[in-house]
């Protein structure tokens, strides 16, 4: 006797869907059938935590817009739930803006090596009035200043690292 998946219990997708992870329902458990996609759709603690760090070491370079665009996805499935977001490389100020306007319940935010600069950093900062942990590492458009620090005040668990470093070019 065969199994047919698509008639599993929606909670239990839900509960297999959470030990999965949001990145890999995105990229291919949430498309096995239409009643799993109508499932992977649903506003559910799946989404209130995004964890997109290392992605870009499993995905060609090329893939920053397709990130990107698995990003807002992610996202719009919180319904304005999101309470942690990390990732590492992809992020750029339109995506940082995008996640400050629908994620008003944002407690963690976590960035290395991201292209995004103090002004929308500092608009996420007025736009998630909930954000506790704020770490930012490797992002060379960050100027750490009195303004930034300032506008950090109510962070409870603050990281700002700048490090930066100019590639050699070789002449061969």
């Amino acid at each position: 006797m065969e199994t047919d998946w698509s008639k599993l219990a929606q909670d239990a997708l839900c509960l297999v869907f959470v030990k999965l992870g949001a990145v890999e329902v995105l990229t291919g458990a949430g498309l096995v059938c239409r009643s799993w996609l109508q499932a992977a759709k649903l506003p559910d603690p799946l989404w209130q935590s995004l964890d997109m760090d290392h992605l870009h070491s499993k995905l060609p370079l090329k893939n920053k817009p397709n990130l990107r665009a698995m990003a807002k996805e992610a996202v719009d499935r919180a319904s304005g739930r999101l309470e942690a977001f990390t990732a590492e490389w992809f992020v750029d100020d339109e995506l940082l803006g995008y996640i400050a306007s629908r994620s008003p319940s944002l407690r963690s935010l976590k960035l290395v090596d991201c292209s995004i600069t103090n002004g929308v950093l500092m608009d996420l900062l007025d736009c998630c009035p909930y954000l506790e942990v704020l770490y930012v590492s490797d992002c060379c458009n960050i100027i750490i200043d009195g303004a930034l620090l300032d506008k950090c005040g109510r962070i409870s668990a603050l990281t700002l690292i700048r490090f930066y470093y100019e590639c050699c070019r070789l002449a061969w």
